[in-house]
Order: structure tokens, then C-alpha cells, then sequence
């Protein structure tokens, strides 16, 4: 999607998102409800507006992110029980954003899109029409494309689950093995995703940084899943025996 596509696509989430906080903002300020009560309303009313559609974004840029961000948290702040503080010196100790996301057990909104995008992997391969999958090879040169977030995606997956698909080869290496991964063994794949975000979500509520851990500098001219590349230098079948083989420990203890 073109620069002004991405800005357009952005203000209209951003504006979605505001109308759908309104009818529960009572709850969201009531001393009576839980907070984590408040979460579930908000990721299912409110941030579910901001990320519709995310699954084929491109990566985004950091000031479409801060958008995106800035609008959650918004929320969020009143969830906690905390105003967004104007300036400085207020009589209070100011309240970070990461505070308020590790006191929830939220994820940022850019890692949020970064989970829908592997979900959406699996239907990509599986159901996309042809026409859809020839334009995606045709930009698997770009380094700000689909293709390029997916590997990235991929590899933070990689990094925080060693244990599942840590012995699997490297994304970009071996695109078709994780091909194998999420179009064979769908039920599984989602459990994986899963895994991730709750992952994710532990390794945030110990305070670490969210959106550094899932910061991986890879770019598509290194190799793209093969129903969205040309493919590689082992044959068809070779690749699909080398998968077989890789994927039998992924799945002990799912």
C-alpha cells in the first residue's frame, strides 16, 4: 500500500477506534469494575477498530505507529486510572507508557499487528487467490513490503520461542520450511502464536521492552515464503522432505 494509502488507512482506524471508546468510557473511569475486565472490553470494542485490516499492512512507518499507539493508550491511561499528563511538575509522578501496558499485561499496538500478520500467514498460502500472490512476488524486492514484515515476524517468533522453533532453519534462509509449518499443521500453528503472545506478554510484565524485542533488521531480498517468491535452490521435494523432518520436534508439549 502506497505512503498516502497507509495515511488514509490510518486516520480512518484512528477515527473508528475514537467513536467505538465513547459508549464505554463509563465503564473504563467506574472504581467498580475490574481492570482486567476493562482489557477484555477494550481489546474486543476498541482496539479491534485500530487493527482491522492489519493483517496485510505493510510495515509501518514510526510516525503511523506513534499514531496508532498514541490513540490506545489514550485509552488505556483511563483504563489504569492515570490523565495524560500536559507538562511537568504537576504535583505527581508522571506515569509512563510502559508502565501502564505492564500493569495491564497489554501488548503494544505494533506487536498486536505483528501477531494478526502471522495469523494471517496461513490463510495467505492457503486461500489467497493467484492474482493476489503474483503481486506479492513481484514485490518481494521491497524491503518495506509485506513480505519483508512477515520475515521479521517470523524471526521474533524464532528468538522468543527457542524451544519450539528455535531448530527450525533461520526465516530467510528457509522460507518454505516455515511455509510447511503454518500451511501442513494450521491448528498447531496458531497454538504457536498463541504461545508468542503470551510469551510476549510475561516477558513485558518483568518490565522488559516490548517493541525492541521485536525489532529484527531482515529484509525480503533474502528470501520469501515460496507461494510468494520464485523459490530456492533445493527442489520441491527435497524441501518438502527437509520440512518433514525438521517439523516432528516442533510440535512435543502442544
Amino acid at each position: 500500500m502506497a505512503s498516502g494509502g497507509m495515511r488514509r488507512e490510518i486516520t480512518a482506524r484512528t477515527n473508528s477506534h475514537v467513536s467505538a471508546s465513547v459508549e464505554p468510557g463509563p465503564l473504563f473511569r467506574s472504581s467498580v469494575c475490574e481492570r482486567s475486565t476493562k482489557v477484555l472490553v477494550e481489546k474486543a470494542c476498541c482496539c479491534s477498530r485500530l487493527v482491522h485490516g492489519s493483517r496485510g499492512w505493510d510495515p509501518l512507518s514510526k510516525s503511523l505507529a506513534g499514531r496508532l499507539h498514541g490513540k490506545r493508550m489514550k485509552t488505556l491511561r483511563t483504563i489504569w486510572g492515570v490523565k495524560i499528563l500536559k507538562g511537568i511538575g504537576r504535583g505527581s509522578e508522571e506515569v509512563t507508557d510502559s508502565q501502564v501496558l505492564r500493569d495491564l499485561k497489554v501488548l503494544p499496538v505494533k506487536v498486536v499487528v505483528m501477531l494478526e500478520g502471522l495469523r494471517y500467514a496461513a490463510q495467505m498460502s492457503q486461500r489467497a487467490p493467484r492474482m493476489l500472490l503474483a503481486l506479492l512476488q513481484e514485490s518481494r524486492d521491497k524491503k518495506d513490503g509485506w513480505s519483508a514484515r512477515l520475515l521479521r515476524d517470523l524471526s521474533v517468533m524464532q528468538r522468543m520461542l527457542p524451544q519450539r522453533v528455535g531448530r527450525l532453519p533461520f526465516p530467510a534462509a528457509s522460507p518454505r520450511t516455515w511455509e510447511q509449518l503454518w500451511t501442513n499443521h494450521g491448528p498447531q500453528w496458531k497454538q504457536l502464536v498463541a504461545l508468542l503472545e503470551a510469551k510476549l506478554i510475561e516477558r513485558g510484565s518483568l518490565g522488559e521492552p516490548m517493541l525492541e524485542l521485536c525489532e529484527f533488521g531482515v529484509t525480503s531480498d533474502e528470501g520469501v515464503p515460496s507461494s510468494l517468491s520464485q523459490g530456492s535452490s533445493l527442489s520441491r521435494s527435497q524441501e518438502q522432505e527437509e520440512a518433514t523432518i525438521v517439523l516432528r520436534g516442533v510440535w512435543s508439549g502442544l
